[in-house]
């Protein structure tokens, strides 16, 4: 056993050496706030980088990048983990969207959302590693964005089933004509016009 080594306890049980590294650290143990004094104290003169990031619990390289302004999303802000493919207002604009078209009884399904962040993308030249065979977005997209708009449910595609036929009553209905009387009114179209 090495001395100046980490402590190592045997379970004689299972014949098995556990050794104990000491406390576990998880990643993004800074605030905004330390990021923030830390780039104040080395933009004023007041210390170096390494001793910065020392002080404040920065790491050296996150400091760094946040100082050359080459972080891209996040610019004087902690934000871990993978960036989005879209920008969190066109996320926006999706989800509100599909809540519009929820309440005018076009839902989507998991297929039409997909196609639609394609497209999306593809509109504002976003660099994007969707499927450009299929021209629709990852499963991996579609449940990181589900997960972000917990609020929004949408429909599997399937024939007219009983239930779906059954919610086709006097309620439903005169809903669905208050909103059409609505939209007519508001984007001006003839009575009887085909578009």
């Amino acid at each position: 056993m090495d001395p100046d080594g980490p402590p190592v306890s045997i379970c004689m049980d299972h014949w098995s050496i556990f050794v104990d590294c000491g406390p576990y650290r998880s990643r993004g143990n800074w605030s905004d706030e330390d990021l923030q004094r830390a780039m104040t104290a080395f933009g004023n003169g007041v210390m170096g980088l390494n001793k910065c990031a020392r002080q404040y619990g920065v790491p050296k390289s996150t400091l760094k990048r946040h100082l050359d302004g080459k972080n891209k999303t996040a610019n004087g802000f902690k934000k871990l983990g993978r960036n989005t493919m879209l920008t969190a207002d066109l996320e926006q604009q999706l989800h509100d969207l599909i809540l519009d078209m929820e309440g005018m009884f076009f839902g989507m399904t998991r297929k039409d959302l997909m196609e639609l962040a394609f497209e999306v993308a593809e509109e504002n030249r976003l660099p994007h590693p969707f499927n450009r065979e299929k021209r629709s977005a990852g499963k991996g997209w579609y449940y990181r964005f589900m997960k972000r708009f917990p609020d929004i449910s949408l429909r599997q595609a399937e024939a007219t089933s009983v239930s779906r036929a059954s919610g086709f009553n006097k309620d439903g209905v005169s809903r669905y004509f208050d909103l059409l009387e609505k939209i007519i009114t508001i984007t001006s179209l003839p009575a009887g016009s085909s578009r």
